[in-house]
């Protein structure tokens, strides 16, 4: 009895914790997710609609929304759906909502109630007599069976009138019919093409440092072939012949020259009598030059090479030479990658300047992998071809001047293909090495000694990849695979082949394809002293051991068909 009998107080206490988790679990609105220390379930996606869409199909709208059935429910990327729906052009209004599934739980269906444009039916022109339709759609972002957006045709609109503007239609006028209300269907273009106008001739007024045909050449707006071809009037063209003018001749040092334009029509108005008027002002002149940021070479040692020295009249191109120079002039000596930026400095005096040129000189490098990557099937063909016309070897400080003749001597070996004009001709490419590839050479231990210089004051030289790119020259038309390529070059069928020991038979012994008459006259093969062989067509004679060489004249003998 004493065993069975139970603490009052135990009993008390093991009965209210219990009355509190029942409480906790079966109170009115909470579930076991929603208690502390549990996350609720995720959503979700069941099942996405589409409605209000009457000509464009579910299947395209959906296409164009990442809410897929099967996916997490994300508002994000709900929204993310309605923006792109709306930049479709397809939509006037998309709206989006969602609802909780009755069959399966913690899904959601999402439904996009869409609002279609209306869509084009017909793109027409009417009034167009120099210009046809087919050059006109080119140059509109319309299409039929596209969605009919007001904003867009009246784009359209303004497009084909500055189109006929830049095709000399200087008073053309573009009128929309059609197209701008919600009810239209089609997009129709009322064209009042005017006349065309030419530019009869193009003068210069208040020019002095450079003639007129000169500075025609700097404008596109002049007379056109014979007044027949092209020397349309486009007055947008007139202004960026402004900004060339301007451009000119402050690359000659006149940075204070102001450009004008006249133009004077004819009657008709036809024809336009172009003058352009030049106020050049003073030339400026070059005080002063000096150099930033050179360490490698001398002040005094680079401005020796430079042709736009001291006292001379500021020229841009000039300039440009002398920037290439001194980066040329790095290049040759393993510092690919400098950077030289000339800066203009203009004094109180007036009429005067200072060029400084900033060096940025970067690190030596040296060659490191030669990397070549031609395109084409040349099995005989071994990377050594071209390794062998390289100027440079992996170890040798990087030349410019060696890779560029380099580059000459794949062009002119006729091996690959070379096509300037689309951008197809082999090629030495290098670029700075990748952070890794520094990381491991800074790591490198010093070697004893680089040219006699000591290891204290060694500079480390990095190594770059170079990566020789072409393609091989195709075969001619027709040319059979039956000779291959020497060094990856198909030779000409009436190129003879060379061989290092030519055959040396008995003329007697010689049989061709098994037709061999004796004592007929036929064609006997000979070398030449270049040790190759061919077929000649002179008429020789056979030459037996038995009997003394005798020319004998030639007789020409039917051919006849002799068993093999």
């Amino acid at each position: 009895m004493a065993a069975l009998r139970i603490d009052s107080g135990l009993l008390s206490r093991l009965a209210v914790i219990a009355i509190v988790l029942l409480g906790t679990l079966f109170l009115p609105g909470r579930t076991m997710a929603q208690l502390p220390g549990h996350l609720p379930p995720e959503k979700k996606v069941v099942e996405v609609r589409v409605e209000g869409n009457e000509t464009i199909s579910q299947r395209k709208v959906l296409a164009r929304v990442h809410t897929r059935a099967g996916r997490t429910f994300d508002p994000e990327v709900i929204e993310e759906d309605v923006r792109q729906l709306d930049r479709s052009r397809m939509f006037v209004n998309v709206q989006t909502y969602s609802e909780p599934s009755r069959q399966v739980p913690n899904g959601v269906i999402v439904t996009f109630r869409v609002t279609e444009r209306p869509t084009l039916h017909e793109i027409k022109f009417v009034g167009n007599e120099k210009i046809k339709d087919k050059v006109l759609l080119k140059e509109l972002d319309l299409k039929v069976g596209g969605a009919l957006d007001p904003m867009a045709i009246e784009e359209s609109r303004t497009r084909i009138e500055e189109f006929y503007h830049s095709k000399g239609f200087g008073r053309a006028r573009v009128t929309l019919m059609e197209g701008n209300k919600p009810t239209d269907r089609r997009a129709v273009f009322l064209i009042n093409e005017g006349f065309k106008q030419r530019v009869l001739w193009t003068s210069f007024v208040g020019n002095s440092i450079a003639s007129d045909g000169r500075l025609r050449t700097q404008v596109k707006s002049k007379p056109g072939i014979a007044w027949v071809f092209k020397g349309e009037v486009d007055r947008e063209q007139i202004d960026e012949d402004l900004n060339r003018l301007t451009a000119y001749y402050r690359g000659l040092g006149f940075f204070g020259a102001t450009v004008g334009r006249e133009l004077d029509f004819n009657a008709s108005r036809k024809w336009l009598h172009l003058t352009f008027v030049i106020n050049e002002g003073p030339r400026y002149k070059v005080r002063k030059i000096s150099f930033i940021g050179n360490t490698k070479f001398a002040s005094e040692e680079l401005a020796a090479s430079l042709r736009l020295q001291q006292g001379m009249d500021y020229n841009q191109s000039q300039m440009n030479k002398d920037q290439t120079t001194i980066q040329e002039k790095y290049g040759c000596d393993g510092y690919v990658f400098a950077n030289v930026d000339p800066q203009i400095r203009f004094p109180e005096h007036t009429g005067e300047l200072d060029l400084v040129y900033d060096i940025s000189e970067g690190d030596r490098y040296r060659v490191g992998k030669i990397n070549v990557r031609i395109k084409g099937e040349y099995p005989h063909t071994r990377n050594t071809t071209v390794l062998n016309r390289l100027s440079i070897k992996p170890g040798d400080i990087v030349d410019i001047r060696k890779l560029r003749d380099s580059e000459r001597r794949l062009r002119a070996s006729q091996l690959f293909l070379s096509d300037p004009s689309r951008g197809i001709q082999p090629k030495i490419v290098f670029s700075p090495p990748d952070y890794d590839d520094v990381e491991t050479e800074l790591a490198r231990p010093p070697r004893s000694s680089v040219r006699g210089q000591s290891p204290e004051g060694r500079r480390f030289d990095r190594t770059i990849n170079l990566d020789v790119e072409g393609q091989w020259l195709d075969p001619p038309q027709g040319q059979p695979r039956a000779n291959p390529p020497v060094e990856g070059r198909w030779l000409d069928p009436a190129t003879p082949l060379p061989r290092a020991n030519p055959p040396r038979r008995p003329a007697q012994e010689m049989v061709i394809r098994g037709q061999y008459t004796p004592g007929a006259a036929r064609q006997v093969p000979t070398f030449s002293p270049r040790s190759t062989w061919q077929e000649t067509q002179r008429p020789q004679t056979a030459i037996t051991p038995q009997q003394p060489y005798q020319a004998q004249p030639y007789q020409a003998q039917p051919y006849q068909a002799q068993p093999y």
